[in-house]
């Protein structure tokens, strides 16, 4: 995810949600502008009619690495749902009680970075609509006036992950796949996995409706 910011030269933001009746009517019944980060999302296509990337617009500034600012802003929190870069999770030792070395191999394959540019380039492109030009100012990261080589710096620096990580159990009927369709850990007897680790391939989106379905469907295979 990279985190493109512009500021806002009219209207309110999650700043100005500090009052009181703001807090109590997240407090009391979980609504108003605190119940939620993202006012809004956009699914957009990027490489054929499947969507790509997904944005959430949140009214609050985030320098790169989501760090708050004290500016009102709007931050189009762009997602990129169909990385071709692949991590690893290996043992650190022999030891059970250390932890794995976790290498999420963030932009090693360069088709991410390519679709993330691409998402940055629909992004400004939005931002020039008259709707949105009304009402805020030029881009604050990355600044307007930036080159390539400063676009792609901006990626780099503002890359964070969205939380949805999944497929080091993954799921097959090949040798090296961990477990099985049933979900049976390959190797033992009577150890399943029910989350998003056995998805093979993440999907288009947030990943929690899809995990539920796994239960689910893990709960009806142990009960047959």
């Amino acid at each position: 995810m990279i985190t493109p910011v512009w500021p806002i030269t009219s209207g309110t933001t999650l700043l100005d949600a500090e009052d009181e009746a703001s807090q109590a009517a997240y407090r009391l019944v979980r609504r108003g502008p605190l119940a939620s980060v993202a006012q809004a999302l956009a699914m957009l296509p990027l490489r054929g009619e499947a969507p790509d990337l997904q944005v959430y617009f949140a009214l609050i500034g985030s320098e790169p690495g989501l760090v708050p600012m004290a500016q009102p802003a709007v931050t189009a929190l762009a997602v990129l749902l169909t990385p071709a870069s692949r991590g690893t999770v290996t043992l650190r030792s022999p030891d059970p009680e250390d932890p794995p070395v976790v290498d999420p191999a963030y932009l090693s394959d360069k088709a991410d970075r390519q679709a993330l540019r691409k998402g940055l380039d629909e992004m400004r492109e939005l931002f020039r609509a008259p709707a949105l030009a009304a009402i805020t100012g030029p881009a604050l990261f990355p600044s307007p006036s930036s080159g390539d080589s400063e676009l792609d710096a901006f990626i780099t620096d503002s890359l964070v992950s969205i939380w949805h990580p999944v497929g080091t159990c993954r799921m097959g009927r090949s040798a090296d796949a961990v477990v099985s369709p049933r979900l049976a850990v390959q190797g033992l007897e009577n150890l399943y996995v029910a989350d998003a680790s056995v998805m093979p391939t993440i999907t288009r989106g947030n990943t929690q409706a899809p995990t539920i379905m796994i239960a689910e469907k893990a709960a009806s295979l142990l009960a047959s």
